[in-house]
């Protein structure tokens, strides 16, 4: 991801398409990532208001090994999806899903 990342890139999840959570949770994950070093977050006088976020270089130095995980999550998606779909599948049969 390049310096000048957007909200919505990195709302989405420091790779591209990687979800950072629920939406409501968001500003709470990226002020914590501001807290961490890892972006900056700067206001533009707009209207309405807009928000964005620029990955720093602190952030900008694990673009290599968030690829590295972003494939090996692409590479075992079907089996982490199969994984999933049969824990939910017990979970409803038991009556406990913690989806």
């Amino acid at each position: 991801m390049s310096a000048q990342a957007s909200r919505d890139r990195l709302g989405r999840g420091l790779a591209p398409g990687a979800p950072i959570g629920r939406p409501e949770s968001r500003p709470q994950t990226l002020r914590s990532l501001e807290r961490d070093g890892l972006v900056h977050r700067h206001g533009c006088p707009t209207i309405p208001p807009r928000i964005e976020y620029e990955l720093i270089p602190l952030g900008q130095s694990l673009e290599d090994a968030i690829a590295v995980v972003r494939q090996w999550a692409c590479t075992h998606m079907d089996e982490i999806t199969a994984s999933r779909n049969d824990y939910d599948r017990q979970s409803i049969v038991a009556g406990t899903l913690m989806a």
